[in-house]
């Protein structure tokens, strides 16, 4: 029997806060070759997404072709016997020529990238593979953006959504009617409808890159990326959704990947934790309070405080408070009391120092204590000179 192992949307070289993800990424990899192994998966579709840019950091680059290393490595008998397939699709953040460059010196180590779609609105592939009595199509559609796919500059409109689910939902099907026995699609796409986890990138101004779940061909899974929470659309139609989160509030979501064969169905696998991302919320004195009741080594945390007015060294403070407790805090968000504000009208023209200290009192009820202003002061000088 068939095993299918659907992932997506790895985002290779991301950043939170400005602070590289790799050790995540280095860890789910390092899992899921583990996975790979000990479930003796046959097929593993990467759909869109590889990298977080199309001109992705070395590091993350290394760290994608060394899995690939080490996967044919483990596998390379059951690759040389046609039992092991990797097929990967380019997404909207990916660059098409950089995934398919390799293409051909991948190939002989059983990976099939497919970075775009052909002339004409040709779908690459499929990719053929038989295990035991099944014989297997894979059946690519990477992204592809409206204008592209319709050959036409955007025009944004109802119309030409309609036409652009037309087009491709013809080009997938002629593509799904040439599959053997078991028929799996593998694309990047927005289904129409569903709503994301937070950091998809929109495919296109007023939702002109999402289809209607009656534009997917047939088939007997479609394994889908692009959207960040795993979410299953329908019995065969599903997304796994990025294995780790990618912002805070993408961590209030368990991260999974798919395991699928044709007589078992669709499982959802739990991809562990290697760092937590914790929010911290409320006065100084209740994220102390919190910070004691959690445990916080290792984690990553935003930290938004509430405050009446500016309090210098607060920053610092927090940071280093939280550090101490083994956390690295990525942000200090001061989120200040909200007050109603009331603008005086002068008749005279205020200097730069008295409109700057009018909005601060305005702002948060009193004047700017005296660093503040010297600061400003300073700020005047720079740019006078």
């Amino acid at each position: 029997m068939v095993k299918v192992l659907h992932t997506s949307d790895w985002h290779l070289g991301a950043r939170l806060y400005e602070r590289p993800r790799l050790d995540e990424a280095e860890f789910f990899l390092k899992w899921l070759r583990d996975f790979i192994r000990e479930e003796e998966v046959n097929i593993l579709l990467v759909a869109g997404d590889v990298y977080d840019s199309s001109l992705p950091p070395g590091e993350a680059v290394g760290l994608y072709y060394n899995f690939l290393s080490e996967l044919f490595r483990e596998n390379g008998e059951r690759v040389r016997r046609g039992e092991f397939k990797v097929v990967i699709i380019g997404g909207n953040h990916d660059s098409p020529l950089r995934l398919e460059g390799p293409g051909e010196f991948l190939r002989l180590g059983g990976v099939e990238v497919f970075g775009r779609w052909g002339e004409g609105l040709t779908p690459p592939g499929p990719v053929r593979i038989r295990v035991g009595g099944e014989r297997v199509s894979i059946h690519p559609f990477p992204y592809i953006a409206p204008h592209e796919a319709l050959g036409k500059a955007p025009r944004w409109n109802e119309e030409e959504r309609e036409e652009y689910a037309k087009v491709l939902s013809e080009a997938m099907e002629r593509s799904v009617e040439e599959g053997e026995d078991v028929r799996i699609c593998l694309s990047h796409l927005w289904v129409e409808g569903l709503q994301g986890g937070g950091s998809e990138r929109s495919l296109e101004v007023g939702g002109l890159g999402q289809l209607p779940l009656s534009a997917l061909p047939t088939c007997d899974y479609f394994a889908l990326g692009h959207i960040h929470s795993p979410t299953s659309v329908s019995d065969r139609v599903h997304y796994s959704g990025t294995p780790y989160p990618l912002t805070f509030r993408e961590a209030e979501v368990r991260r999974r990947v798919i395991l699928w064969s044709p007589g078992e169905g669709a499982a959802s696998v739990e991809v562990p934790l290697f760092r937590k991302l914790i929010r911290l919320e409320g006065s100084q004195q209740e994220i102390m309070e919190r910070s004691w009741l959690e445990d916080l080594r290792g984690a990553l945390l935003e930290v938004t405080v509430h405050l009446k007015g500016p309090e210098p060294g607060l920053n610092e403070r927090i940071r280093k408070s939280l550090g101490e407790r083994g956390a690295e805090v990525l942000a200090v968000v001061p989120l200040f009391e909200r007050r109603e504000r009331r603008r005086e009208m002068r008749s005279t023209l205020l200097k730069p120092l008295e409109v700057f200290e009018l909005c601060w009192k305005e702002e948060h009820g009193a004047g700017p204590p005296r660093e503040i202003r010297d600061l400003f002061l300073n700020l005047l000088r720079e740019v006078g000179e």
